[in-house]
């Protein structure tokens, strides 16, 4: 339990806010006028909360360009961040950095609305529970009580157990479908690789931008030591074995030659949740958006495409051309425009396997200890395991002779 308590105290928590409280973040911080009450939306979200608006904003922010209507008029993502990442200095200003430089780049995605302070994000202090005696007490409902609590962060210290800290983004929302709700081809997934392919070529010139995330837990580089801790979270012998085993080959093949493996800011968690078909696009010349920069970090530039293939494999559809096939013409799509090394490409396949792990141990932990509500942390268990099995039980051989099959 020593262990479990360990690894409990470095997870991020989300934060407990509802819509009322949401409408007034994004009224007093951003002065968004929210026009239409009933399409606000709570948004599928790990470690954070996301509420989807539709509202219109002030001239001041209208001059900025930011890809409004004449009249302000646009949708948007209200997003709060955890505490555990909030307090992590210049994290949460170098994600928005990121974001505003891709959207100058000419990429679409989720980019941040100045606040009324002109910052990218405010801090707020959010209370856990509802004070005795608060005024919000007398009324009926639990989302009234809670609405228009919370205040600006001074800086001062409070007590953690009565308030979460959090940062408080504004975002544009991207219009779009994402990648597995889409009717998926082998053109279709290289085209959508090529486009992260061309993020992460753009995403090189930014340096490191005090993303050097030492001991994040999605960093793939993190397998052999962060994940083996998670197993208590699960009982199948089988899949205890498994994961054993991969992270026991992470230490022995990928651990060694990480320094060999090229480094830059990537996105971090490019999954098929993450991509986004936009809409309005001409369907012979598909336009691909990204959203959520939660994991955005620098690390090896391979674990971006690994995370991405791996999910991929996980999508129900397999294109009738075999998991490894499907796979491999997103991977062929990065490497035309994104080329990577001998060494990356040799060690795709178990860095695929250890993202496996990843999403289905820290999902598990995370449904098991800390939020058993949040069903999207349990989103790549649904056909995970058998999929995870199914990749590991393949020849490496066989799995780089397919890739590299379509990758010519």
């Amino acid at each position: 339990m020593d262990k479990v308590n360990e690894v409990l105290s470095s997870l991020p928590r989300r934060p407990l806010v509802t819509k009322c409280q949401a409408v007034a973040m994004a009224t007093q911080l951003f002065e968004l006028n929210v026009i239409n009450h009933s399409s606000i939306t709570e948004m599928d979200g790990y470690d954070d909360r996301n509420f989807y608006i539709q509202g219109s904003l002030p001239e001041r922010v209208q001059s900025l360009k930011n890809g409004l209507s004449s009249s302000g008029y646009g949708e948007y993502i209200l997003k709060i961040v955890n505490q555990t990442n909030t307090n992590q200095k210049h994290l949460i200003q170098s994600q928005c950095d990121v974001m505003s430089f891709l959207n100058a780049q000419g990429h679409k995605c989720s980019t941040p609305v100045p606040s009324i302070f002109g910052t990218s994000f405010v801090k707020c202090k959010i209370p856990r529970t509802i004070p005795t005696g608060h005024i919000a007490e007398t009324t009926n409902s639990r989302e009234d009580r809670r609405s228009g609590m919370f205040e600006v962060y001074n800086g001062e210290e409070n007590s953690e157990e009565e308030y979460f800290v959090c940062a408080v983004i504004l975002l544009k929302f991207v219009n779009g479908k994402v990648l597995n709700k889409t009717t998926l081809t082998t053109q279709l997934l290289f085209d959508a690789g090529v486009a992260l392919g061309r993020l992460d070529h753009d995403l090189k010139k930014l340096g490191c931008l005090k993303l050097d995330r030492t001991g994040f837990i999605w960093d793939l580089a993190t397998v052999g030591e962060q994940i083996e801790p998670l197993l208590d979270a699960i009982d199948d012998k089988q899949h205890v074995e498994m994961v054993k085993e991969v992270c026991e080959t992470f230490r022995s093949e990928v651990s060694p030659k990480l320094h060999l493996l090229p480094k830059q800011i990537i996105h971090g968690d490019a999954n098929y949740t993450n991509i986004l078909l936009t809409s309005g696009c001409d369907a012979s010349k598909p336009q691909f958006g990204f959203i959520d920069f939660a994991d955005v970090n620098y690390s090896c530039r391979v674990f971006e495409i690994a995370v991405s293939l791996m999910y991929i494999f996980n999508i129900p559809c397999d294109l009738n051309c075999g998991r490894s096939r499907t796979a491999g013409h997103f991977l062929a799509g990065y490497h035309s425009v994104n080329p990577l090394s001998d060494t990356e490409f040799e060690l795709l396949p178990v860095l695929v396997a250890s993202r496996f792990c990843q999403s289905l141990l820290i999902g598990a932990f995370s449904c098991k200890y800390l939020c058993p509500d949040n069903t999207y942390v349990m989103e790549t268990s649904n056909n995970g395991w058998k999929n995870f099995e199914m990749f590991w039980k393949l020849s490496k051989d066989e799995v780089m002779k397919t890739w590299l099959e379509v990758r010519q």
